[in-house]
């Protein structure tokens, strides 16, 4: 009886003492950090791919973090931009000043007796033209002084302008000379009155603006066919575009709709890489920089993991050597 009780005594010691163990212990704790380790190791470490360029994904792979799609957000950017509509200038070149100076060397030449008629119709096929593009040329000069409109928008003018001017019919300078002065006098007003009231118009095309030319005549106070017709023709002759395309204006709205456009994200752990999808150069970039690519994988993430996971057993071990359940059986 009684070696019964000293046998099952021991027993009972020496499994009351596996607690104490030096050997269970660190048996204990490297199964608690490896247990901790692996646990944290996909949710610190980012997962990586063994990747190369120009293969096959051959599953998705995920956004270890946020970052930035550069493609969707350059496509955003461009569809920012392209909904910018064209920008367009519009022009005040004081045509009615036009209207003056053409009138007036009407009254000059027409008013001297020492020029005969056929001179007077060589003379106004000259003038009359150039007189109006002059003074389209000073006003273009003016504006490229005062530096209201950029160079490209000046261009721009200047060519609209002289693309778009009104010949005036061959015979109507041959009518000219027979005008009074009373007629010119008479004529003058109303030319000024309609060229000043289309131009009010915005006008693109200045052939839209002259068609209108022959309703506002019939609707004033001409009563003569051939002051009727002559205005006609000089008011169409002065009439010109003043809404211009701005290239560098439009560029600029472009340039501020793209820069207002904000950054397209991936977000973590959506799909950065689908499956099956060919792995370029771009998306090969894009993995390195993630860290993905096994063959480029930092081991820095793995060596933090690990001194944490130290100083967390040793932390616990620390608790339990202080603990007052640390001491011997008795």
């Amino acid at each position: 009886m009684t070696n019964r009780l000293s046998i099952q005594g021991k027993f009972q010691y020496r499994l009351a003492g596996w607690r104490y163990s030096a050997i269970v212990r660190f048996l204990l704790f490297l199964t608690l950090a490896a247990v901790c380790y692996f646990t944290l190791l996909h949710r610190i470490v980012p997962q990586t791919y063994d990747i190369q360029l120009g293969s096959v994904a051959e599953k998705d792979i995920l956004a270890p973090r946020p970052i930035e799609n550069a493609v969707a957000t350059e496509k955003a950017k461009e569809e920012a931009a392209q909904k910018i509509q064209p920008v367009f200038q519009v022009v005040s070149l004081k045509n009615d000043a036009a209207v003056d100076a053409v009138f007036e060397k009407l009254q000059q030449i027409n008013g001297d007796p020492d020029v005969s008629q056929t001179d007077k119709v060589n003379i106004y096929k000259n003038v009359i033209p150039s007189l109006i593009q002059d003074h389209l040329d000073r006003q273009l000069k003016a504006y490229a002084n005062t530096g209201q409109y950029n160079d490209q928008l000046l261009a721009e003018m200047s060519k609209r302008l002289r693309d778009q001017q009104y010949k005036i019919p061959e015979e109507a300078f041959y009518k000219i000379p027979k005008l009074s002065k009373d007629d010119l006098t008479q004529m003058q007003p109303v030319a000024k009155e309609i060229v000043g009231r289309l131009m009010n118009d915005q006008i693109i095309d200045a052939q839209t603006a002259r068609a209108k030319v022959a309703e506002l005549v019939n609707a004033s106070n001409l009563t003569k066919n051939n002051a009727r017709e002559l205005v006609q023709e000089l008011a169409r002759a002065i009439i010109t575009p003043n809404k211009f395309y701005d290239q560098k204006g439009t560029d600029e709205a472009k340039g501020h709709a793209r820069d207002n456009v904000k950054a397209v994200y991936i977000n973590k752990n959506e799909v950065l890489v689908a499956k099956g999808e060919r792995i370029t150069e771009d998306l090969y970039q894009k993995l390195a920089a993630l860290d993905l690519l096994r063959d480029e994988t930092s081991y820095w993430p793995h060596l933090g993991l690990l001194l944490f996971i130290v100083l967390l057993c040793f932390a616990v071990y620390m608790f339990v050597r202080q603990s007052p359940a640390a001491g011997q059986p008795e």
